[in-house]
């Protein structure tokens, strides 16, 4: 499982980006400390993630970039870096999905 940071236009409503997340098998688990950006788990490659979004948000600009953690700097609360630099671990200490939105 890799983390990835997703970002997406503005054009597309936070609602229905929150629903494509929560809505498909490819993304494990994802939070979304920043609007129209959000840190997904998934086990996909960066290319196959990108081509599920796609299929749902069509024309609508977006980015998929795998978060590395030798090259990744800034400032988070601490269970969103654990997140990040220990996926399998931070899982069990996330709410669902739906209940990060916000």
């Amino acid at each position: 499982m890799k983390p990835y940071l997703f970002t997406y236009s503005p054009l597309c409503p936070p609602l229905l980006a929150q629903a494509i997340l929560n809505d498909t098998n490819a993304v494990v688990t994802w939070v979304q400390p920043f609007p129209h950006a959000a840190i997904v788990l998934s086990s996909l490659a960066a290319r196959d993630l990108a081509a599920v979004f796609r299929g749902r948000l069509g024309e609508t600009w977006f980015v998929v970039t795998e978060v590395n953690r030798a090259t990744i700097d800034g400032y988070l609360p601490a269970n969103l870096w654990d997140l990040m630099n220990n996926p399998q671990g931070a899982l069990a200490a996330l709410p669902p999905p739906a209940l990060q939105a916000g």
